[in-house]
């Protein structure tokens, strides 16, 4: 069921040497940081080698030389088709090589974009893991927040996993015993008979009954008859005992109240259900008034070795399924008295103390279930929120400033991490990413302005054959 935890306030106190409790290098987020400044180096290494900014530039220069030389800033005024025509070859050869150039440099802007934005969502990445550094960093410098179910695991964890072993030995004691399906079932085959032989046939009656069958019975009992003062009176019932569930159809119920006349009262009540292959077993059990006595704790450096309590009252509930186990438990115990072996250590033990000394009755639940092989028991009580609060108070101040120091170098550590990153990325967005982009623009406005030109090259091409064709219909039209 695991160890209980450990309470260890002394060191709150204490001025923080965090250089030699925290290896930044082992932090989630400086790994992210350190592997990302690597990949960024690396990746904008290949695109400054892909993109030579200067090469573009030229490229773009001669493509405007080419389209000046053309001089198509009067093209209204030209009157020769065949020239026209010409300049319309010479543009869409340049056209050309424009949307080549204009495709290369849109491929690398659109590659560094996508690049920029990876690296973004990796810096995002890389952060998300700042929280769980800080959480890690504040264990290994044992500021674990004071949790309010760790008191009750620390005061009774010991001594209720004893008596839950105890209770779970008895139970599986008279499970092992009762007959479930699966062994009736697990029977071997008759073998057939051999030839020539007769074999026996047996038919049911049309109301099987079992082998032993008790339907219904009446209990009833006293210890120590001598002296009733200290005998234990016994009266119960029980039904549907078998050896064969599966025949009888209906699961084993009881039903026991015991009880003394000095006022200790029990009631026991289960059902136990082997009708089928895996047992469906429930248990419930009330005691009241019953003497609690003296039950030995764990102790330490701040809790009681023992609790003593006059009277107390228990409720507890139990299913068993199979393998699987779901325990409920409530004690009320009063009035309650704590005993130490030592004398209080320091402020907190007296705190624990004080507190523990002004309790008159004890509430505490418990709850054991289990998934498999792994058991989780989880306690509670009155005394959690108490005394958790009293030491809190206490602590509050020593804790935040501790857990403020903890948390102001780690995320000094991932800043200067990051900064790095970004610095990195941030050089080469003004440098490579600023560059392509600016050639974008200049390649895009020299695309615009030739297709502007072909496009009025063609209108003026178009309206000088339609004025030809005009003139010759004027020379052949009759007077």
């Amino acid at each position: 069921m695991g160890d209980v935890p450990i309470f260890d306030l002394s060191g709150l106190g204490k001025k923080l040497k965090i250089d030699s409790l925290i290896d930044v290098q082992n932090l989630a987020t400086v790994k992210a940081y350190n592997k990302l400044e690597t990949v960024a180096d690396s990746t904008f290494k290949f695109w400054r080698a892909q993109v030579d900014t200067q090469t573009y530039i030229t490229r773009v220069k001669d493509l405007e030389d080419k389209i000046k030389s053309l001089k198509l800033e009067n093209i209204d005024n030209m009157k020769d088709v065949v020239k026209i025509v010409d300049l319309i070859k010479k543009v869409d050869d340049i056209n050309k090589e424009i949307k080549a150039l204009k495709k290369d440099v849109e491929g690398k802007y659109d590659g560094l974009t996508q690049t920029f934005t990876d690296m973004q969502s990796q810096l995002k990445m890389a952060q998300s893991s700042f929280k769980e550094d800080l959480d890690r960093a504040k264990q290994l410098a044992k500021l674990k927040d004071l949790d309010v179910k760790d008191v009750s695991m620390l005061l009774f964890g010991n001594t209720a996993v004893q008596k839950v072993n105890q209770l779970l030995d008895y139970v599986a004691m008279v499970r092992k015993y009762l007959p479930v399906v699966q062994k009736l079932k697990g029977t071997p085959k008759v073998e057939k008979p051999p030839r020539f032989k007769g074999q026996d046939i047996h038919f049911p009656f049309h109301y099987r009954y079992p082998r032993f069958l008790i339907r219904q019975a009446k209990l009833s009992a006293a210890t120590a008859a001598g002296d009733t003062s200290r005998a234990y009176f016994l009266n119960g019932t029980l039904t549907g005992f078998t050896n064969q569930p599966p025949v009888y159809g209906k699961p084993t119920k009881f039903n026991i109240d015991l009880m003394r006349i000095t006022g200790n009262k029990y009631q026991i009540s289960g059902s136990l259900d082997h009708r089928e292959e895996i047992a469906k077993d429930s248990l419930w059990l009330r005691a009241a008034n019953f003497g609690l006595g003296k039950v030995n704790l764990k102790g330490g450096k701040y809790f009681p070795q023992a609790v003593s309590a006059q009277k107390g009252d228990i409720a507890l509930s139990g299913f068993f399924i199979g393998n699987d186990i779901n325990l409920k438990l409530n004690l009320d115990a009063s009035p309650v008295k704590f005993a130490y072996e030592t004398e209080a250590a320091g402020r907190i033990g007296q705190i624990v103390r004080d507190v523990l000394g002004g309790l008159n009755q004890l509430n505490l639940k418990a709850e054991l279930k289990n998934v498999g092989s792994d058991y989780k028991l989880n306690l509670n009580s009155n005394v959690d929120n108490v005394l958790a609060n009293q030491v809190k108070l206490t602590i509050a101040q020593n804790l935040r400033d501790a857990q403020q120091q903890v948390e102001n170098y780690v995320r000094a550590e991932v800043d200067k991490r990051r900064l790095q990153v970004e610095g990195i990325v941030e050089k080469n967005r003004q440098t490579v990413y600023s560059g392509v982009d600016r050639v974008k623009q200049r390649v895009q406005s020299q695309f615009d302005e030739i297709e502007k030109r072909k496009k009025e090259l063609e209108e003026r091409k178009k309206k000088l054959e339609e004025d030809a064709k005009n003139k010759l219909k004027s020379l052949f039209k009759k007077p």
